[in-house]
């Protein structure tokens, strides 16, 4: 295609053009092909030390959907809007304003007479608004096994851990469910402080410990939020009162609880004016010797001057600013006098009766107590029930809510060391991928986004299975726009569009009638003595200046015919080189003569006509 192109200097400009469309091609392709297990920043599964569950969901088929009726919505395997290590996969919720139920049974039972630690990643990809993204650790109940099928928010658990936002609500669960062994009823208790969740779209670890010395503790990061006692920092407590109120005992009717009252037998007396005033005029003061009533306490500052920009017509009449009365400044006072007021004497406000005390008052009630017949104490509140696997009961609003990487185990060291492999890395990288991340911290290549794209839809494996056949077809597309742009390119700047003589003629005309408008309306403003020699001056200004552009005119019609010879010398040039564009070229260059000597004529019998005119 490049040897149909006349100019060297296009095909060079065209070879230049697809070099680089050539070698962002490869940049792509070698983008997609390339291993992942060359990336800086890839995934490696990390097996956890002494655990006794674990999923980082690279395989989820022990997972299961709940088939009640209220839980429509449906788990993926996937990496989310915003995706971290590559190769790294989590547990989505892709679908907002759905309920989801989701569980899995252990291959063994959890005993929980030993130190319990329960961690799991969380990363909500869109703020969470309303939404829970806890999980719930099953308990066992009597002998029957547990069926991930059949899992409902009615399902008995040991533990509820995590965060849950909605409205005011905006904290991390810990809610342990603990039985009474007198009544054998379950009982919720819920931690009293819980702390806030991490709102903020990056990856999360959110880890539980409860020790056998009964001491829990909650962390976020790895970072400790918040501890205590599972004795104290509950509600409900987890031993209950031994002393309670008696449910069964109410308050009586005639029950007096007023310890007084006002007096019955009290009377107005006949001399109480309720309507007197609560202040008089003192009838006893006189108006000092020092108060100047003809005085004011500001006057107008005498030494004042109005300034000398001031503009009465624009801002109004001056007035000198006021100053305080020098008369009243040690003085009692200037202006009218008038009388002070003081209590009155008189004035008793509206009658009330006295209070006395109360002859039926008995005094606050309280229902009467009783021994606590469900009372027990436990020293060991950390012995929950034994535990059978663990579930997801969530109602969200947000969609995209991610899951990954559960370890429930006694090992607390065995936790830490599986977070250091698997959640301080990702974010390690995604504070690295932060928007507001330094400039001069490494990013992602620019065809990242790209490639994630293509990765979703199997491009990459397309392209590595086709890659000959993609490679002659993207090559062969490429040339063919490549030729077409260019082309049509080489065309466009054969034969410029060359403005008309009647184009110039009407350019010339415009300027003048302007020219001559501006001296009408300047010697509209000169005084007649004054009128007379500027006409005649102007007169013969304009007579010398057409005399000049008769003169300029000549000219341009000499460089017009001589710019008209070089178009032509080019023109043959051209045509030695390709007969078929010779021809067209001598064509425009008689043409090109014509409207040359038909400009000159013209631009000649206009110079005449402004000379008669004169």
């Amino acid at each position: 295609g490049l040897l149909f192109l006349r100019s060297p200097s296009v095909q060079i400009r065209c070879l230049m053009a697809l070099f680089r469309s050539i070698i962002g091609l490869v940049f792509v392709l070698g983008s997609l092909c390339e291993d992942p297990g060359t990336e800086s920043e890839g995934y490696a599964a990390y097996e956890p030390k002494n655990v006794h569950f674990y999923e980082n969901f690279d395989d989820w088929s022990a997972w299961h959907h709940s088939s009640h009726e209220d839980f429509q919505g449906r788990f993926e395997i996937g990496t989310g809007s915003q995706p971290s290590l590559d190769g790294e996969v989590g547990l989505i919720a892709q679908d907002e304003a759905k309920k989801y139920g989701f569980s899995t049974v252990f291959d063994s039972v959890f005993d929980t007479d030993k130190d319990l630690v329960f961690q799991y990643e969380l990363r909500l990809h869109e703020q969470l608004q309303c939404g829970g993204a806890y999980l719930k650790l099953i308990r066992q109940v009597d002998d029957v096994d547990f069926d991930p099928e059949s899992f409902t928010n009615e399902t008995p658990f040991s533990i509820m851990f995590g965060p849950d936002r909605c409205g005011g609500t905006n904290k991390v669960h810990f809610i342990f469910k603990y039985q009474n062994p007198v009544s054998k009823e379950w009982h919720e208790h819920h931690l009293k402080s819980p702390p806030s969740i991490r709102n903020d779209r990056q990856t999360h670890l959110y880890t539980l410990i409860i020790r056998t010395d009964n001491t829990f503790e909650v962390l976020i990061d790895q970072e400790s939020e918040r501890g205590g006692s599972l004795f104290d920092d509950f509600e409900p407590p987890i031993n209950p009162p031994k002393i309670i109120d008696d449910p069964n005992d109410e308050k009586p009717e005639d029950w007096i609880e007023e310890d007084s009252i006002p007096d019955p037998e009290a009377e107005k007396p006949e001399d109480w004016d309720e309507d007197a005033p609560r202040t008089i005029l003192d009838e006893e003061a006189e108006k000092p010797d020092d108060w100047y009533e003809d005085e004011e306490d500001m006057i107008p500052d005498p030494e004042a001057k109005q300034p000398d920009d001031w503009d009465t017509d624009a801002d109004g009449d001056w007035d000198a600013p006021l100053i305080e009365n020098p008369i009243c400044v040690d003085a009692s006072g200037c202006g009218p006098w008038t009388r002070p007021s003081i209590p009155n004497p008189e004035y008793k406000g509206l009658w009330s009766a006295p209070m006395i005390d109360n002859p039926e008052y008995k005094g606050i009630w309280a229902p009467a107590q009783i021994d606590n017949v469900n009372w027990f104490e436990t020293s060991e509140p950390h012995r929950l029930q034994p535990i059978v696997g663990v579930g997801i009961d969530i109602w969200t609003m947000q969609a995209n809510v991610e899951f990954d990487n559960i370890f429930i185990g006694h090992d607390i060291e065995a936790a830490k060391d599986y977070a250091m492999h698997t959640f301080v890395p990702k974010q390690t990288y995604e504070a690295k991928m932060k928007p507001e991340s330094s400039k001069d911290e490494p990013t992602e290549s620019f065809f990242a986004p790209l490639t994630n794209v293509l990765e979703e839809y199997g491009i990459p494996s397309l392209v590595t299975d086709n890659f000959a056949f993609i490679i002659a077809t993207l090559v062969v597309g490429v040339l063919s726009v490549v030729f077409l742009m260019c082309r049509s390119g080489s065309k466009a700047s054969v034969t410029p569009s060359p403005s008309t003589a009647k184009d110039d003629d009407a350019e010339e005309e415009e300027q003048t009638t302007d020219s001559n408008k501006d001296d009408s309306d300047e010697r509209k403003h000169l005084e007649p003595s004054e009128k007379e020699n500027s006409e005649s001056t102007a007169t013969g200004s304009t007579t010398q200046a057409r005399s000049a552009e008769t003169t300029e005119d000549s000219d341009n019609a000499d460089g017009d015919a001589g710019s008209g010879d070089e178009h032509s010398e080019q023109d043959d040039a051209a045509s030695d080189d390709d007969p078929f564009l010779g021809a067209s070229t001598g064509l425009a260059a008689e043409e090109e003569a014509d409207r040359s000597g038909s400009k000159t004529k013209s631009r000649a019998a206009k110079s005449k006509r402004r000379r008669r005119a004169d």
